[in-house]
């Protein structure tokens, strides 16, 4: 079984859309779309009937309305929850100096008025895993969370803990988006490490988009890296938006 990605094309690369109950990782640099085929595989699955789940770890509620305006999704939907996690200075009740903090969108602890969880693995999980089942998760960006593991060893089981709830617990399909193979750079002054390195080998396939200079004029493309049991098409696709979102095409050479 499969669920459809809302591209056509990039279906029918896949053949026939993203495996069912699995984790796809979509990397790519800033600007390459990977947010907008997130929630454009979200409102396919709205307009299927099925419960979503959007979680960022980089923008606020209305910095994610800004992004999406220019698109007919529906950020309304009765069956669409959008939250998010990410890392900020704070107090914990295990710590007598500032350290990082699990916050949500609001900014606020997450345990009570002063004090909140670390950010950890397991508190992240456990703020998430109240939010399921659904069929679909979005997980934007994955690079956010890289400040949860301090070696690269600890990040990659985070991140599988995080699939193995979305995949096993939840039972949905899920993307996570992660920013093209290099460092993050750092969170609240903590370094992290390059997310898509570490998420690629947990995740039931690869998805990649990046731009190009063709004649004076950037084009976007995509690629499917990797998608295991699936004989997919290893041709390269050219991509632009439109109002529901990416429309794929076979690349056009000069």
């Amino acid at each position: 079984m499969v669920d459809s990605t809302g591209s056509t094309v990039l279906d029918r690369a896949l053949g026939g859309g993203l495996p069912e109950d699995r984790t796809i990782l979509v990397t790519g640099g800033p600007g390459t779309g990977k947010s907008t085929l997130g929630m454009q595989f979200l409102q396919t699955g709205l307009e299927n009937g099925e419960n979503c789940l959007f979680v960022s770890t980089e923008q606020t509620g209305d910095e994610i309305r800004a992004s999406f305006d220019p698109f007919s999704f529906d950020l309304d939907h009765d069956a669409l929850t959008i939250t998010s996690v990410h890392a900020r200075r704070g107090k914990t009740l295990e710590d007598d100096e500032p350290v990082l903090t699990l916050q949500t969108f609001n900014d606020g602890p997450t345990l009570d008025d002063e004090y909140a969880a670390p950010f950890e693995p397991q508190y992240i999980v456990e703020e998430l895993s109240s939010y399921g089942p659904v069929d679909r998760v979005v997980l934007d960006s994955v690079s956010g969370l890289s400040a949860m593991g301090e070696d690269y060893d600890t990040y990659r089981r985070a991140v599988f803990d995080l699939v193995r709830l979305f995949n096993d617990e939840f039972g949905a399909t899920a993307i996570l988006t992660a920013e093209q193979s290099e460092a993050t750079g750092s969170v609240e002054g903590e370094q992290s490490i390059a997310a898509s390195d570490a998420v690629q080998f947990n995740t039931h396939g690869v998805i990649r988009l990046w731009r190009e200079n063709v004649q004076g004029d950037y084009h976007r493309f995509v690629e499917v890296m990797k998608m295991r049991g699936v004989n997919h098409d290893t041709r390269v696709f050219e991509l632009d938006f439109g109002d529901d979102g990416l429309r794929t095409y076979p690349r056009v050479r000069t």
